[in-house]
């Protein structure tokens, strides 16, 4: 039985010594272009797409670069989530944000999985288009959804309802491979979480109380096939997860933590 187990726990070092450490910069700089991105009923403009870029071209060891689309908070702009853009496209991926539109009351969290599933087709045809600094860099089969609050509702919403439907008019099945929510609460219409196949990382605070973790876990977590892992940080609230967070401070004021913490 030792000899088994010792074996297991050094492939396991080994397996990790060769992994990257992505909590630090990665070894390419960034840069990113601004773009419209036409959608069924709305044009997502002033949208960003960071990249990874040495000598003002994608480096070859990066290639090809996964996509990545990052879901914005409910009347949060995508300024309060380039880091994470800056971040992930210094590691080789290509990250779209994209400017979901935010009506005041109820939005419709289905069409706006679809814009998530928009921008993500828009970053992956850029490997087919002629002349372009992505045409052939693009890993077009390999796709994460990320998103914080409303960002991460339509993320696991995508995953409800777009892969494995077989009358679904998109099919991510074969496209998304992870989708990562920040302190999401339950989308509307309702996410169903046992159709959740996709592998899913859900982070969630103890003192958020705009998407309390009670409800997170049961919206999302408690029905969920596997593989997937539920994180709860202490201290943590619902606004840290952006890059500024005066904006929505004064309906989530508690935490305590920092946002680097």
């Amino acid at each position: 039985m030792r000899i088994p187990i010792l074996s297991f726990l050094i492939s396991a070092t080994i397996i990790l010594a060769q992994c990257p450490d992505y909590s630090a910069p990665g070894p390419y700089e960034w840069t990113y272009r601004t773009v419209s991105i036409p959608s069924e009923d709305e044009t997502m403009s002033s949208s960003r797409i960071f990249y990874p870029v040495i000598n003002d071209s994608i480096p070859a060891d990066a290639v090809p670069c996964p996509v990545v689309a990052f879901g914005h908070g409910f009347n949060i702009g995508i300024d309060k989530y380039y880091s994470y853009g800056q971040h992930l496209a210094s590691h080789g991926f290509i990250v779209v944000l994209p400017t979901i539109s935010n009506p005041v009351f109820n939005p419709n969290h289905n069409y706006r999985a679809r814009l998530m599933i928009t921008a993500a087709r828009y970053a992956a045809d850029l490997n087919s288009s002629s002349g372009d600094v992505f045409e052939g860099k693009v890993d077009v089969d390999n796709w994460a959804f990320i998103g914080h609050s409303m960002g991460g509702a339509i993320s696991l919403l995508a995953g409800d309802r777009y892969v494995s439907y077989p009358d679904s008019m998109y099919h991510l099945a074969d496209t998304l491979r992870c989708i990562i929510s920040y302190a999401s609460p339950q989308s509307n219409p309702a996410t169903v979480a046992e159709r959740i196949i996709t592998p899913a990382l859900m982070l969630t605070g103890e003192k958020d109380n705009t998407a309390p973790w009670e409800d997170v876990r049961s919206a999302y977590w408690a029905d969920k096939p596997a593989p997937g892992a539920f994180a709860l940080i202490d201290g943590a609230n619902h606004c840290y997860y952006c890059d500024e967070s005066s904006v929505c401070d004064w309906f989530d004021p508690s935490g305590d933590i920092t946002r680097e913490e």
